[in-house]
């Protein structure tokens, strides 16, 4: 992906992340999920120049969070429990919600990552 179509899907997925910490309000645990979210947003925003660890640090949270939530999931939610309504008595549904939320900071975080350190940090000075 070009430099321009890259800035462009980096912002849609800030404006992404910054939209999934807003609708934290009303969940039963709002700060550490509006936390993951806003910290994904600034990476993309301020975080993610050369050889930056900040994409590293929250791919990691992000990843090692998900995989808490992963033997739940994956032994007893079904695809399509990600698009049910929500409701008290399927906590199954949000826990695969919130699972695939957080693989997909991890996910872009990765991407991030790539190429902030595929970059060199700079080009030395020709005479």
């Amino acid at each position: 992906m070009n430099g321009k179509g890259f800035q462009i899907a980096n912002l849609v997925m800030a404006a992404a992340f910054a939209s999934s910490a807003l609708v934290q309000y009303n969940d039963p645990d709002p700060w550490r999920w509006g936390a993951i979210y806003l910290a994904a947003t600034g990476v993309c925003v301020w975080g993610r120049g050369p050889r930056s660890v900040w994409p590293l640090a929250v791919a990691l949270v992000a990843g090692i969070w998900a995989m808490t939530l992963a033997p739940v999931v994956v032994a007893h939610a079904r695809f399509a429990d990600a698009f049910a309504p929500m409701s008290g008595d399927q906590p199954i549904v949000e826990q695969t919600r919130e699972m695939l939320g957080l693989l997909l900071v991890a996910d872009w975080m990765c991407v991030l990552l790539f190429r902030g350190w595929r970059r060199p940090v700079a080009e030395p000075l020709r005479e």
